[in-house]
């Protein structure tokens, strides 16, 4: 699997050197062929499926009237392909590790958000394929999103990166503040919270003091986290 190998890691780091270094054009071929060596890796047999999917909004989207009515014609494929593979990689004859790749989800929900409100007429230079396949699958966005507005990733992916020191410093102070209050708050409060729980093993109410700190200590490590990942 590629989320246990070095191969993730080495495709982040050609992915951030591309965007520091490389030009536009370059760029996004580059970052589209990362996104689709890691989308493979996660899963090749599915890979069919993902391109499947992008070919066709890509067609309809470019070549057809943005109506109401195909939009929702689009929606309910793409939903239909989601739950088909579901279903039938879920219930039926497949073993367990041809079950959907993590990101897939994801994928759909982000492809029938460009359907639905990415509404301006792209066609020509506007919107390529690789514009429209890099969105789609890019690799440090496909597992888990979030989702993204079309025009505003084309904007931000094709504009260089410079880094500025004040943004480096505060975005490293916003990061050591959110593992600062999970090593020091919530690890500690969860140290406390599992003695509390092995401590009270009857149903009583004594459980209720760590039950409520137990949803405290969820609500500190998601504080924590989204402050880490925010930068």
């Amino acid at each position: 699997m590629i989320g246990t190998s070095i191969f993730p890691i080495l495709m982040i780091l050609i992915s951030m050197i591309t965007l520091i270094l490389a030009k536009s054009g370059t760029r996004i071929f580059i970052l589209a062929c990362m996104s689709i060596l890691y989308t493979i890796g996660l899963n090749q047999y599915f890979f069919l499926a993902f391109f499947l999917i992008i070919i066709v909004n890509y067609t309809c989207k470019t070549n057809l009237e943005d109506t109401k009515g195909l939009r929702f014609s689009l929606t309910a494929f793409n939903v239909l392909v989601w739950f088909w593979l579901k279903l039938k990689l879920s219930v039926f004859f497949l073993p367990v590790k041809m079950l959907l790749p993590i990101g897939f989800s994801v994928f759909i929900f982000q492809q029938i958000t460009f359907i639905w409100y990415d509404r301006k007429s792209l066609t020509g230079e506007d919107f390529t394929l690789s514009d429209y396949l890099l969105f789609s699958l890019f690799l440090a966005n496909l597992a888990s999103g979030p989702l993204l507005n079309f025009n505003d990733y084309r904007e931000q992916i094709k504009s260089r990166l410079y880094f500025q020191t004040e943004n480096i410093y505060l975005g490293l102070c916003v990061f050591l503040l959110g593992f600062f209050k999970k090593i020091v708050f919530a690890d500690s409060l969860s140290s406390v919270t599992f003695f509390l729980f092995e401590t009270n093993t009857n149903f009583t109410g004594n459980l209720i003091i760590p039950f409520l700190l137990n949803k405290y200590e969820i609500y500190l490590n998601f504080l924590a986290f989204s402050e880490m990942a925010i930068v």
